[in-house]
């Protein structure tokens, strides 16, 4: 935390190694990445051989659950991962399940002003970063593509802003901004519901 806010460095670890994690709790993911997500009940399943034979697999002749597919290649992508705090109309409430990612969290206080380096960090490091809100779906009723940016519903609680490098290095990757102590704050991690607020303006007329 400290060497991220002394020097701004993001510490991007591979998708590849999130996938693999284990033993973790919900650090790791075995379906991230994944590159879709099917109903069964919505689709069937066209097999050809190399003779040219075809095979239809569908509901009625025993095709159950999810068909899943996953593109490797993004394995060796890079991630930085953060929470997003998302106004609800109340007081916002981290779920406490996140607080065994570490005891202490890094607040960011100007979401653009840091954008604005990460760009300029980014260009001089010669990579191409995207950033975006995680979508958490269902998977029993989810039918679609999936990707880097979205995730299961069970790890909807982590509400995670998250910044890609794609094509990443297959390798652990830091990219450091600068000195960002003049745009975080610091503290304990099971505090933090205790230091947030929502605070509502006043309606202006245009």
């Amino acid at each position: 935390m400290e060497d991220f806010r002394k020097n701004g460095t993001m510490f991007m670890n591979t998708l590849e190694y999130f996938r693999t994690l284990e033993g973790k709790g919900d650090v790791g993911d075995k379906d991230e990445g994944l590159g879709s997500c099917w109903q069964s009940a919505r689709v069937n399943v066209k097999i050809t051989d190399q003779d040219g034979k075809s095979t239809t697999l569908s509901k009625d002749n025993g095709l159950t659950g999810q068909i899943i597919t996953r593109d490797n290649n993004v394995d060796s992508s890079n991630l930085f991962c953060m929470y997003a705090i998302k106004y609800c109309g109340k007081k916002p409430v981290i779920d406490e399940r996140n607080f065994d990612f570490g005891d202490t969290y890094v607040c960011i206080t100007s979401g653009k002003e840091f954008i604005n380096r990460l760009r300029t960090a980014a260009k001089k490091a010669r990579i191409h970063i995207v950033g975006n809100l995680v979508e958490y779906v269902p998977r029993d009723t989810h039918n679609g593509e999936m990707g880097v940016f979205r995730k299961f519903l069970p790890y909807g609680y982590q509400s995670e802003y998250r910044f890609i490098i794609n094509p990443g290095f297959s390798m652990p990757y830091k990219l450091v901004l600068g000195d960002i102590f003049d745009i975080t704050t610091v503290g304990k991690a099971r505090e933090i519901n205790d230091h947030i607020e929502y605070v509502e303006l006043e309606a202006v007329s245009l």
